[in-house]
């Protein structure tokens, strides 16, 4: 029904309506009003034609009550303007809550209130259903309380939302089946948190960032499958050197996914990583799986730490990744960790792109075992100090059991790998392990290592770039000759010795 109007005439004539006439079409829209056919769409309700109060929640819990009894599916919508929240919004099966834009929609925690500016009631029994909540800015008090908080919920969408100043930016606890699409978390304590049997919640395109401490928080018990597709994390660690993202720590988490995300300037400290997989290695927290797919991990200048710390983890694949300037190593597996994989992408360079980390590009524990690390060819960062690494390209120190793919890096020659434990051999220190030399029109080159040796037990992989027979000589502790079957040869020569 359309919006009816009064026709009051002339004081004068006295041709106005009929009293009993005027008042029917006030009725009218009325009921129209609070039964929710605004613009012709059944279901929708405004919360300000609800009495009004010095704090918003009222109002608007008015306006969310109305809908579940009602209008189930339907939707409390808020004007352009600012609501002083001095208590929690509450939201119910079957409502959401939409603003007009995070821009000009604005929930403002009154002065001195602490609580959630919007929760779910809790049920007796299953879960809240249907719930969504779009378009609006969401300002805590302090940095108390939280600004979006679901506790036994189903079905959940969130859209175009901005959390800030609050303790939690989301806090998800026994969530299941959740989308978060176009949301920003920034300046909290904590940027979105999802524990306690939290399934299948799905981050899209969103930004967390400047978090007091850690931008975002994954745990169990029987967490599982929560998903990070384009997501931009950055800058944690504010108040506190602290992972970005922090993935089981106390409870394992199975079946998660960050995929084509970018992380940067996270501090997490010399010791720590950006994204952190599974509890404190040695501990008792069970092991967490998933994978890492796609995206860029750069690191804080000097706070940059680790790019992916794989602690207490197993089936945990990385493929595709790019790391750089990252103070420790892009990529770190610790003891804990089982069955992982680190596989190749098809960028421009085949392989993990770790590059441009000051110490190293993969760290690989002494007692990592059933890992495999297959075809990762090269570092694609001949431009960087010492080819992309200051120290050194690549640390192995991989199990029994290990597969080592791992080529080249660039360029043999600018790249030292540091310490290689083969299938059974102890860890053995080895300098200069690979280099690159080019015959000088004679049938012999020299390999002079840049520290000698311990033993001569070291093996020999040579890669000549010619048409020529080429192999080794005179193994010592301080070199070996390399021979080419062309007299007069001009080969260009790789070289590996391994253990």
């Amino acid at each position: 029904m359309a919006q009816q109007f009064l026709d009051f005439g002339t004081a004068v004539d006295g041709d106005g309506e009929f009293l009993k006439t005027a008042f029917q079409k006030i009725e009218a829209n009325f009921t129209e009003l609070y039964g929710g056919a605004i613009g012709g769409v059944d279901g929708v309700v405004v919360a300000d034609v609800f009495p009004d109060n010095i704090d918003s929640a009222v109002q608007i819990n008015a306006a969310i009550d109305y809908v579940n009894a009602n209008f189930p599916g339907g939707k409390v919508m808020l004007s352009a303007k600012t609501y002083a929240i001095d208590s929690p919004i509450v939201l119910k099966s079957g409502v959401y809550l939409e603003g007009v834009g995070k821009e000009a929609t604005l929930l403002t925690a009154a002065s001195g209130y602490s609580g959630n500016i919007i929760e779910n009631s809790i049920p007796a029994e299953s879960f809240e259903r249907f719930l969504g909540v779009r378009g609006m800015t969401i300002t805590g008090s302090g940095l108390l309380g939280t600004g979006l908080r679901l506790d036994t919920a189903a079905e959940v969408h969130i859209e175009d939302v901005y959390v800030t100043n609050c303790n939690y930016g989301f806090d998800f606890d026994h969530v299941i089946t959740g989308r978060v699409v176009g949301c920003k978390l920034n300046a909290n304590n904590y940027g979105f948190r999802q524990i306690n049997e939290c399934n299948a919640v799905v981050a899209i395109n969103c930004r967390i960032q400047a978090s007091k401490f850690t931008n975002v928080i994954i745990d169990g018990p029987a967490s599982f499958a929560p998903q990070f597709y384009g997501v931009v994390i950055e800058s944690s660690g504010i108040t506190s050197p602290s992972p970005a993202v922090l993935i089981g720590d106390t409870e394992a988490v199975r079946g998660f996914l960050i995929s084509g995300c970018y992380f940067e300037n996270n501090r997490c400290g010399a010791g720590g990583g950006q994204i952190v997989i599974g509890g404190p290695e040695g501990g008792s927290v069970g092991q967490s799986s998933g994978s890492i797919i796609g995206g860029w991990i750069t690191g804080h200048p000097t706070l940059g730490g680790i790019g992916i710390q794989v602690r207490r983890a197993f089936n945990t694949t990385i493929l595709c990744v790019d790391t750089a300037g990252n103070t420790t190593a892009g990529i770190h597996f610790e003891d804990d960790a089982s069955g992982c994989f680190l596989i190749p992408s098809n960028m421009s360079d085949p392989g993990n792109k770790l590059t441009g980390n000051l110490d190293a590009q993969t760290i690989i524990s002494p007692s990592l075992s059933v890992a495999r690390f297959q075809g990762n060819v090269r570092s694609n960062d001949t431009g960087n100090s010492r080819y992309g690494n200051e120290v050194g390209a690549t640390v192995l120190s991989a199990g029994v059991g290990a597969s080592i793919g791992f080529e080249r890096s660039a360029d043999f020659g600018g790249n030292n790998l540091l310490q290689v434990k083969g299938l059974a051999a102890a860890l053995v220190p080895a300098n200069n392990l690979g280099g690159q030399v080019t015959f000088a029109a004679a049938g012999t080159a020299t390999v002079t290592f840049a520290n000698a040796e311990s033993n001569t037990s070291y093996r020999i992989v040579l890669g000549p770039a010619a048409n020529e027979d080429i192999w080794w000589s005179n193994k010592t502790t301080n070199g070996f000759t390399i021979n080419s079957s062309n007299a007069s040869s001009v080969a260009v020569v790789d070289w590996l010795i391994f253990r």
